[in-house]
């Protein structure tokens, strides 16, 4: 990874990430809480409001069991992103206006870009479900 790309990683607590993946109740709450505060802020989030909602669906699919084809790698940064995203007092404090959403913003958008083709598999197979879920109610 080059420099500018190791930043963001670097401030992600990367261990408790890798932990929670392995404890379904802690990822439940994060998921829940991270859905609360992206619909409390998503005027701020428009720009990957597509890309965030498609990564909850996938750890909420990911860990009820529906969606395996994934990366621990994919799981642990979506995770550390969530944490990072929640956690008001981040590298540039949520609590000043607009600033404090820049360096959440910046994180998410490189994480949701080191994924994006997981995204886009998920995004293809959800399709695929809903698809056919449609069809045989028919």
């Amino acid at each position: 990874m080059s420099g500018e790309q190791q930043e963001p990683f670097d401030r992600l607590n990367m261990n408790k990430a890798a932990v929670m993946a392995n404890d379904a109740r802690a990822l439940a709450a994060l998921l829940r809480k991270s859905l609360d505060y992206f619909e409390k802020n998503k005027g701020s989030l428009s720009a990957i409001t597509r890309d965030l909602k498609t990564m909850l669906a996938l750890l909420q699919a990911w860990s009820v069991g529906s969606f395996h084809n994934i990366s621990a790698r994919t799981i642990v940064l979506s995770i550390a992103g969530l944490i990072y995203f929640v956690n008001p007092l981040d590298v540039v404090s949520d609590f000043l206006p607009v600033v404090g959403w820049v360096d959440d913003v910046m994180v998410l958008s490189w994480i949701l870009k080191s994924i994006s083709a997981d995204l886009e598999a998920f995004r293809g197979v959800s399709r695929i479900t809903t698809n056919e879920e449609n069809s045989t109610a028919t």
